[in-house]
């Protein structure tokens, strides 16, 4: 562990001191109980006024990542666990070095990129252009439209309305339908939203998702004969997801698929399973009537990253010519 500054840049040397610390608890430089330089011992290595070490110690303290004590030094505090020992810690850090080249490999210096992520995080500033556009999200359950709403937002950074696509039809004159630049849907829903939506001329733009593969991992590693209930929102879905589990190659299980709109049929189901699959629109009416010993698996699909990725740059390119 090395501390350094640059003089020669136009930002405060107590500040670059203090983001300095937090990389070092980071990346696991500087543990829970360490004891950091003194402001004195920074003061000679670094060719510092010491009052600038105090304040950048003084800010660590108030966010409680640094404790002094009275006569002993200033300490890492025995509370930051959670923010050094994230399992993601070297991915973080292998990322920013990855960015940090394919910055330089685009002809730019780290110091723009530095100042891009700057305005974005700490000043909130984004391209107004990409901002001011506006999607639709339609699928088939409440649960999973609201759930990939807040995923794209976070991926996107552009305004997104929901609706469920089987409210679609009757709200085709709605300013929130009018007024969208596109519409994005589940891949499997495309023809389906096409068809409703072609009186506006709007872009259906697709996306594939799919369970997490630990979800498969976990079906697959069931006993040969286990009895299991497929749960979904509805019949249709729940007979989706078996095609998909048995296409998959799992084979050695006993399947009996159930929809949440039959109540007396799901709880006489439930009472002869050994495990129940569930999607994320059926999860919380299935663990509610889930009888004793038996075991509740989540088979929730998550937007694939290569759909994400291709979603992102058909909104530059919308954004480009806005």
């Amino acid at each position: 562990m090395k501390f350094c500054i640059n003089k020669k840049v136009d930002f405060p040397i107590y500040q670059q001191l203090k983001e300095q610390i937090k990389y070092f608890l980071l990346s696991g430089m500087l543990q829970a109980g360490e004891k950091v330089p003194s402001p004195m011992e920074l003061e000679k290595l670094l060719k510092i006024n010491r009052n600038t070490v105090i304040s950048a110690y003084k800010e660590l303290e108030k966010e409680g990542l640094l404790v002094g004590k009275r006569g002993q030094g200033t300490y890492v505090s025995d509370n930051i666990n959670d923010y050094n020992t994230k399992k993601h810690n070297k991915e973080l850090l292998t990322l920013a070095e990855e960015t940090i080249e394919k910055t330089k490999q685009l002809g730019f210096k780290p110091e723009e990129l530095f100042t891009v992520i700057f305005n974005y995080t700490v000043l909130g500033v984004t391209d107004s252009k990409q901002t001011c556009l506006k999607a639709l999200l339609t699928e088939s359950a409440i649960q999973d439209l609201e759930y990939f709403r807040d995923v794209l937002i976070k991926e996107l950074g552009i305004n997104i309305d929901i609706c469920l696509l089987s409210e679609l039809q009757d709200n085709i004159d709605s300013e929130t339908v009018r007024n969208c630049d596109f519409i994005i849907t589940g891949f499997n829903h495309v023809e389906d939203v096409k068809a409703i939506i072609e009186p506006l001329g709007k872009e259906v733009i697709g996306l594939m998702a799919a369970p997490r593969i630990h979800a498969f991992m976990s079906i697959a590693k069931l006993s040969s004969g286990t009895k299991v209930g497929i749960v979904c929102g509805t019949t249709h879905g729940a007979l989706n997801m078996k095609k998909a589990i048995e296409d998959a190659g799992v084979q050695n299980i006993t399947i009996i698929t159930c929809g949440t709109e039959n109540k007396k049929q799901l709880l006489d189901m439930l009472k002869k399973v050994d495990v129940v699959i569930t999607s994320r629109a059926a999860f919380d009416t299935v663990k509610a009537s889930l009888p004793q010993g038996v075991q509740l698996l989540e088979f929730f699909s998550e937007l694939d990253r290569n759909s994400l990725q291709m979603l992102k740059q058909y909104i530059n390119n919308k954004a480009a010519l806005k």
